[in-house]
């Protein structure tokens, strides 16, 4: 949804939550919650979540009001409204939201120990949240548990097997962090049962390792195909500028491009140009520059686009090289061996040649067709 239509929307159920709507208000109030396109407010949230609590039909919009609930635990757990939230929880758990037991059993327990009634209810009612709490108990060493990784796993595999997406994630980020370089068979099984925001992470990290030289075993077809679902499957974004330049790399080798693939890539890109901010990116920016400077892999050339991805690679440039020049970069370069820092500043100096014949050669183009 645009934020134009998210504008009119807010507006519609603004309207009808003045008139006692309690689905409005309960809309209403998880967008002050989250800050979708309004200012964030957890009191205006907290009191919009409490009139839809009472206006809601418990059995037409049961799934609705176990939500609300819920979410009204977790405004009140913010706003320090300490002897509400059990209550809410409960009335969440009582109107079918039962991922509402992870947040009570926690809610209850001491920092030592899982409180016994609520655990033995939690493995009754919803014995994957239980499994994966304690699975996370057994993986940190919390509640008095004693860290035992095995257990830990084989706890959270089957919450996640269960449908517990929280194990799932939970787990997904123990093993994308183990020994450096995570096994696909340990994860590829989990990927199903995580959320998607883990899943497509997932597959980006292990997409990435899987196409470079620094592993034991690359796998180039493997790890394309793993980044291709990130991309295409989750339309995740940050998959499609760590493709660029593995692709480009290997294309240099003499592999034959997949037009199709880069194009879609390009497309997800331009949906999303706020990540071309973040430094890690500066060399998808780059490539994407040349693409269409020169218009490869089918790209029409567009000399405009062009100069707009160089000047973003240069203030990128800036930010990362003006670091080096501050007493935490020279520190930094100092722990450097000799081999490592020439390596480093030589890619600087590449890199800030690139740009400005980038930026030149555009401009000149741009002259030209004017």
């Amino acid at each position: 949804m645009t934020d134009e239509n998210w504008k009119k929307q807010i507006a519609e159920w603004q309207t009808a939550s003045e008139n006692g709507d309690g689905l409005a208000k309960y809309n209403l109030g998880i967008c002050y919650l989250e800050g979708n396109c309004v200012e964030r407010d957890e009191y205006l949230a907290y009191d919009l979540l409490t009139d839809a609590c009472a206006l809601l039909d418990p059995e037409e919009q049961r799934e609705e009001l176990g939500y609300a609930y819920f979410n009204l635990a977790m405004t009140a757990l913010y706003l320090f409204y300490f002897p509400e939230v059990v209550t809410h929880l409960r009335n969440a758990i009582k109107y079918g939201y039962t991922r509402a037991y992870l947040h009570l059993l926690d809610c209850t327990s001491p920092q030592n120990f899982f409180h016994k009634e609520v655990l033995d209810e939690t493995r009754k009612k919803y014995p994957q949240g239980a499994m994966a709490l304690e699975g996370l108990a057994y993986l940190y060493g919390l509640r008095g548990y004693k860290v035992d990784e095995e257990k830990a796993i084989a706890l959270l595999t089957e919450a996640a097997y269960q449908g517990e997406s929280y194990a799932a994630d939970e787990l997904l980020q123990h093993l994308l962090k183990k020994d450096g370089y995570p096994r696909i068979e340990q994860i590829e099984p989990i990927i199903a049962h995580a959320s998607d925001t883990w899943a497509a992470h997932a597959y980006t990290a292990v997409g990435v390792l899987l196409c470079t030289p620094m592993v034991k075993t690359p796998n180039l077809e493997k790890g394309l195909e793993w980044l291709g679902l990130a991309m295409n499957k989750y339309h995740h974004a940050p998959a499609a500028l760590q493709i660029l330049p593995i692709f480009e790399n290997f294309v240099r080798q003499g592999m034959e491009p997949d037009e199709e693939f880069i194009k879609s890539c390009l497309n997800l890109i331009n949906e999303h140009p706020e990540l071309l901010d973040h430094l890690e990116y500066i060399a998808a920016v780059l490539i994407m520059a040349e693409i269409y400077t020169v218009g490869k892999y089918g790209v029409q050339r567009d000399a405009q686009k062009a100069l707009e991805y160089y000047q973003k690679a240069q203030s990128l440039f800036d930010v990362q090289n003006s670091f080096w020049n501050t007493e935490a970069g020279k520190q930094q370069l100092n722990t450097m061996n000799k081999e490592r820092k020439d390596f480093l500043l030589t890619d600087l100096r590449q890199c800030q040649a690139v740009i400005k014949k980038g930026i030149k050669t555009t401009s000149k183009l741009l002259k030209h067709e004017k």
